[in-house]
């Protein structure tokens, strides 16, 4: 195929006035990579296999073909409803394909001299002026078989498609839920369709009648020679394909004579391997929009199946690099458009393993116009139909509360404005970065009485941060890591509940592919901490939230032992003071002669886990700065100062001490500062320790 298209890698679509970088964004927004990815949709190719089941036949083979299985399906998504209460419906708009592959009757795609000892009950007779079709002659049949037609014109025996697959479904036809339409039998079946939701309906299941074909047929050599130069696939997959040969199914041309004596060359398990092996997430997420938009605007005429565009999808991905659908998706869905417009209109859409053949041979002129007129209105306009698909409809990924488009609405807003400006950082910035960080909100805002669905909806939040980090600001030279990044975004959050939902949710993601998200597990320690002392937390919350924070600080403490502080105020409020005062021993003993430790802050915001007269202070003053160690010094007098342990005022005594030296050598205010307040604490308790002995003396001597 040599279309006479050519690709843009701009911003800007001149042709259609349509904005490439806001339609890259939306792609992305809609239909992010993880969500699509092989990887994560594999597990319903998975299910669908380990759930069908040949009953009839243990010499048929199962093959799963079809959009389900090769992750080009649009996902399962929610049913959008205005009743309350109501459970979940989801809609699944795929069916499942399967081949029946008979492994009894083998078929050569040549005629052999010697077909007895082959192993081959059939061979290859092409149709003249149909490519891609065929009948099957039985050079010698052994048995009698109503599936066998005798053709007094040629003196030969050929396997009837229609006989065969009527057979087939006698045998099924005893099961309920079972229909014929033409060469397919449809099941009802309650296949898994996703993790969060019970689907509404059970999911259709094709069956077609397949043979297996051997070797790789001569007539789509052609497509050897094609795909080794576009260097798209790597050579294992095409050996691999190659290997594999080709099936037959029971299906004419549109121009037969004969239609029951023939068969079509079916390369669907080749199109599964592609899917599977060769085609890149990025390639599948494009497709998948081009399929919202056949959905939205092209199906309903009913002219034009989706086949039409995964055969031009496969063309197209052997003639761009496969670096265009990352770095240029919204420039590869119109491209891929405007192919297919292009065979529209030279009345050609040619299949991907045999071009000669035409998909579109049967349709007259007027059904042809009226499809190139619905596309083009697509092509004009590649945004709306997405936006009207999901108005009522909810990916499990997005938000319940808020429509698609109420999501991307400052993304809609700078897609108008930058047709003045073309200023692309400017709408990086207030298009796709205020959308992002609009969604990852929405999303953090979600809840559920499933704390699984809430979490992975407040992951998914963050999972955008990281798309448009890694996809927008890092290629433009954003002066800051991942981390940062995302720590900023939550710090923007001023709802606590809400800043805690986002750093449960990065830090969680730690295990899933993003292991410098423990660099804030320190963060959401800190807020677990703070949370635990708040006022409005019920007792029972506060224990949870000071047993997370300490896991979370003894993790960190390992590696980072700046947080010997928090760590301490956390033990100290679990009235664990023993395990306190161990590590700040260890911590002072290892650092006395040290360089002076990082500096660190506590303001007003922390007051409700600091102790002593640094509480105070804090309250009053709003905020006091000084070095890890100062703070440390301080925290073990307090710790030692509230023991119970009659010995420990010798051992503070001594503390005290070594503080003072240690302030005399820094000359710091806030240092001599928490000085002053820990010989208090230790005056405290001497004077406590005196009074007490006396009482005791006193009551001895009487």
């Amino acid at each position: 195929m040599e279309p006479g298209v050519e690709f843009n890698s701009g911003d800007w679509d001149e042709k259609d006035g349509v904005s490439t970088m806001h339609l890259s964004y939306l792609l992305q927004t809609l239909l992010p990579l993880h969500t699509v990815k092989w990887d994560t949709t594999k597990r319903h190719y998975e299910n669908i296999k380990s759930n069908l089941v040949c009953s009839m036949d243990e010499t048929l083979d199962i093959i799963v073909s079809g959009s389900m299985s090769e992750g080009y399906s649009i996902p399962p998504y929610i049913v959008r409803t205005e009743s309350i209460g109501t459970k979940p419906e989801v809609d699944v708009l795929s069916d499942v394909d399967t081949l029946w592959v008979s492994s009894r009757l083998k078929v050569s795609t040549k005629e052999l001299s010697d077909f007895e000892t082959s192993g081959y009950k059939a061979y290859f007779e092409y149709i003249e002026n149909c490519p891609g079709y065929v009948r099957l002659c039985i050079p010698s049949p052994k048995e009698n078989d109503e599936t066998f037609v005798f053709d007094e014109q040629s003196e030969k025996y050929y396997l009837s498609g229609t006989k065969w697959t009527c057979k087939l479904f006698a045998a099924l036809s005893k099961n309920d839920d079972v229909t014929q339409q033409g060469p397919a039998i449809s099941m009802i079946d309650d296949l898994p369709a996703g993790d969060l939701f019970h689907v509404r309906d059970g999911i259709s299941k094709d069956l077609v009648l397949a043979l297996p074909c051997y070797p790789w047929p001569e007539v789509a050599d052609a497509w050897k020679e094609r795909v080794r130069e576009s260097q798209w696939i790597r050579q294992e997959i095409i050996e691999s394909i190659i290997k594999d040969g080709c099936h037959v199914v029971a299906v004419s041309s549109k121009q037969s004579k004969h239609p029951d004596l023939e068969w079509r060359l079916s390369f669907s398990a080749s199109e599964g391997k592609f899917a599977r092996e060769a085609v890149t997430d990025y390639q599948r997420q494009c497709f998948i929009y081009v399929k919202i938009l056949h959905h939205q605007k092209i199906k309903p005429i009913g002219i034009l199946s989706s086949y039409v565009f995964k055969s031009v999808f496969l063309h197209c991905c052997e003639r761009l690099p496969v670096s265009h659908w990352k770095d240029y998706p919204g420039s590869c869905i119109l491209y891929l458009l405007d192919v297919v417009l292009d065979c529209l209109k030279k009345k050609h859409v040619p299949t991907y393993f045999l071009p000669e053949n035409n998909l579109i041979g049967h349709l007259n002129d007027a059904d042809i116009d009226k499809v190139i007129a619905s596309i083009e209105s697509v092509r004009r306009d590649p945004i709306t139909p997405i936006l009207e698909f999901t108005d009522n409809r909810v990916f499990s990924h997005h938000c319940v509360y808020f429509t698609f488009r109420e999501m991307v609405e400052p993304l809609l807003q700078d897609a108008d404005e930058y047709k003045e400006h073309r200023n692309k950082e400017m709408s990086v910035l207030k298009g796709i970065v205020a959308t992002c960080y609009r969604i990852c909100f929405f999303l953090i805002a979600e809840k559920s009485t499933n704390p699984d669905v809430e979490l992975f909806k407040h992951q998914h939040g963050i999972r955008c941060l990281i798309d448009v980090y890694t996809l927008w600001l890092k290629p433009m030279g954003l002066n800051a890591t991942l981390v940062e990044y995302v720590d900023k975004a939550g710090l923007a959050l001023t709802e606590p509940q809400s800043r805690l939902n986002f750093f449960i949710a990065v830090v969680s993601l730690e295990k899933h592919g993003y292991p410098e998200f423990a660099d804030l597990k320190l963060r959401l320690a800190r807020l677990y901490h703070r949370f635990a002392c708040s006022e409005e937390v019920v007792l029972g919350r506060k224990m949870d939230f000071f047993a997370k924070a300490v896991l979370l600080y003894e993790c960190v403490y390992k590696y980072d032992k700046g947080c010997i502080i928090d760590y301490s105020l956390a033990l100290f409020e679990q009235k664990r003071l023993s395990e306190a005062q161990e590590i700040l021993e260890k911590f002072v003993r290892e650092h006395m002669e040290a360089e002076p430790f990082v500096q660190i802050s506590f303001d007003i915001s922390d007051k409700g886990c600091l102790v002593g007269q640094l509480k105070s202070y804090v309250e009053s003053n709003g905020s006091i700065t000084c070095d890890v160690l100062s703070f440390a010094l301080y925290s073990l007098v307090f710790c030692l100062s509230s023991s119970d342990n009659s010995d420990s005022s010798q051992d503070l005594q001594a503390v005290v001490e070594k503080f003072e030296a240690y302030s005399n050598k820094r000359q710091d205010t806030n240092t001599q500062r928490l000085l002053n307040f820990a010989k208090s604490l230790a005056k405290e308790k001497k004077d406590h320790v005196t009074y007490f002995s006396a009482i005791y003396n006193s009551c001895f001597i009487l």
